[in-house]
């Protein structure tokens, strides 16, 4: 048994673990180590799908246990309001 890609238009768009007969029967060829569904085969050579540029992550203020729960609570609220602005800033 292996893995074995579907291509369409030279991207992989699905994976299944069959043996080479199955697999061929139905139009799947046999993917490369490491390579995956969103990846491109071009018939010859496989290529990795760009990766996402993850966003910057806010620093998180640090607020001593001490701290008031009104303070925790306003520190968090904070936080969420940066997360929320950097996800409107991806939009």
């Amino acid at each position: 048994m292996a893995r074995y890609a579907k291509i369409e238009d030279g991207v992989c768009v699905n994976i299944i673990v069959a043996d080479a007969e199955f697999a061929a029967a139905y139009g799947y060829i046999e993917l490369a180590e490491g390579m995956g569904i969103g990846d491109s085969f071009d018939g010859t050579t496989w290529t990795k799908a760009p990766q996402p540029e993850l966003p910057d992550v806010p620093d998180v203020p640090d607020v001593p246990v001490e701290a008031s729960l009104e303070d925790r609570v306003d520190a968090c609220e904070q936080d969420i309001e940066q997360i929320i602005s950097g996800l409107e800033a991806m939009a």
